[in-house]
C-alpha cells in the first residue's frame, strides 16, 4: 500500500518461497514506474521476508524493513 495515495498492488504466490523474488520484481517495477526510490517495506514477521537474499536486496537499495508485532492482523 502506498502511504500517500493508499493505492495497493497484489502479487499472487504459489508458495511462500517465491515471496523474495516477487518482492524484488515489484520494488524494481515501482521504482521505474514512479521514478522515486523505495524507502521502506512493512510486513508481518512471516519468515518469507527474513531471508538473507531479501536482506541483501534491502541493504543494496537502502530500503528499511519494518515488522509488525507478532500475531497482529
Amino acid at each position: 500500500v502506498d502511504d500517500f495515495s493508499r493505492y495497493s498492488w497484489v502479487e499472487f504466490l504459489r508458495e511462500k518461497s517465491e515471496a523474495c523474488d516477487k518482492m524484488e520484481m515489484l520494488c524494481k517495477k515501482l521504482q521505474n514506474e514512479k521514478g522515486v526510490p523505495m524507502i521502506k517495506i512493512r510486513s508481518d514477521h512471516g519468515k518469507e521476508f527474513e531471508k538473507e537474499k531479501f536482506e541483501a536486496f534491502c541493504n543494496k537499495h537502502d530500503i528499511k524493513k519494518e515488522f509488525s508485532v507478532p500475531k497482529t492482523p
